[in-house]
């Protein structure tokens, strides 16, 4: 059963695995986002989410061939039909460097700070995601919510 939670913050890689069928978790990332949806709690990504998912469907996947830029492009836009999206303003730069400065991050583990920094500044107190191990040195500032 899904945890309660009013706001919820969607990695990317979930949003990945819920968009496409042949995706190894799609069944289990479908069923956790209509979980909360059904809970009634305002889904979230920024536009970090939305670049990191383009670069993913443009290219070969294990499970996909990459898509086109028009399909891309559309399957973005209907990301941002789907979710709340979370401008990357200066308030979350700010937060960005000073989460770096407190949990010493480097290499693509700076998106992971990026995505933290974005929930604290737009107050999104979960994360759904399917890489729990990666983020929870942010346990003390969010909650991670694992895909189940």
């Amino acid at each position: 059963m899904a945890t309660m939670v009013d706001r919820l913050f969607v990695d990317t890689n979930v949003v990945l695995q819920a968009t496409f069928r042949a995706a190894p978790s799609h069944k289990a990332c479908v069923t956790a986002l209509e979980a909360y949806k059904r809970q009634g709690a305002d889904l979230w990504i920024n536009r970090q989410v939305i670049r990191e998912f383009l670069s993913q469907i443009t290219r070969n996947q294990q499970y996909m061939q990459a898509l086109t830029v028009d399909q891309a492009t559309k399957a973005a836009r209907i990301l941002q039909q789907d979710y709340q999206i979370a401008d990357e303003t200066s308030k979350v730069t700010e937060t960005l460097l000073g989460l770096l400065e407190q949990f010493p991050t480097g290499g693509k583990q700076v998106h992971d700070a990026s995505i933290i920094a974005t929930m604290l500044v737009y107050n999104i107190p979960g994360l759904l995601s399917m890489n729990i191990d990666d983020l929870k040195r942010f346990t003390p500032m969010i909650d991670l919510v694992p895909v189940a």
